[in-house]
C-alpha cells in the first residue's frame, strides 16, 4: 500500500512540475520519464483521454535512453537528424519534435555531497523561440 500511495502521490505532482517546466523553458511539450532499475526501463504517466497510460521503453533507447545511461544532458536542435530519436512516436501521435532538451533527474543521498543516483530524466521539446542553449 506504500508503493501505491508513491504512486499516487507522482501522478499528482508530476504533470504540476511538467507545466511548470514548460513555462519557463518555453516549450510546446514536456516528458518526465522515471527509471525502473528493476526492469532497467524508463517510464511515463501519461494523460490521455482522461486516463493515465503507462510507456515503457529500456533505458538505453532513444534519446531519453541515452541521457539516462550517460547521465548527461542532451540539447538537439534537430530531432530527425539524430539517429538516436525514435520518429515512430511523432507518426503515432501526429505530433513533429522539432528540437529536444534532455536532463538527467537524480536523488542525491547525505545532502549535496553524496552519493547521486539517477531516477529520470526531463525532456523538453519544441523550444517556442530561437533555440535551447
Amino acid at each position: 500500500s506504500k508503493a501505491m500511495s508513491v504512486s499516487q502521490e507522482l501522478d499528482e505532482l508530476l504533470p504540476s512540475l511538467t507545466h511548470i517546466i514548460m513555462h519557463y523553458l518555453a516549450v510546446e511539450r514536456c516528458t518526465i520519464f522515471l527509471y525502473d532499475s528493476k526492469s532497467n526501463e524508463l517510464f511515463a504517466r501519461v494523460s490521455e483521454d482522461k486516463a493515465l497510460k503507462e510507456i515503457r521503453f529500456p533505458s538505453n533507447a532513444g534519446i531519453a535512453g541515452n541521457v539516462c545511461s550517460s547521465e548527461e544532458a542532451l540539447i538537439i536542435d534537430d530531432a530527425y537528424s539524430d539517429s538516436r530519436f525514435n520518429q515512430d512516436i511523432d507518426r503515432q501521435t501526429g505530433f513533429r519534435t522539432r528540437s529536444i532538451l534532455c536532463a538527467p533527474i537524480w536523488k542525491t543521498e547525505n545532502g549535496s555531497k553524496g552519493k547521486r543516483t539517477i531516477i529520470g530524466v526531463a525532456q523538453a521539446i519544441n523550444k517556442m523561440e530561437g533555440n535551447f542553449n
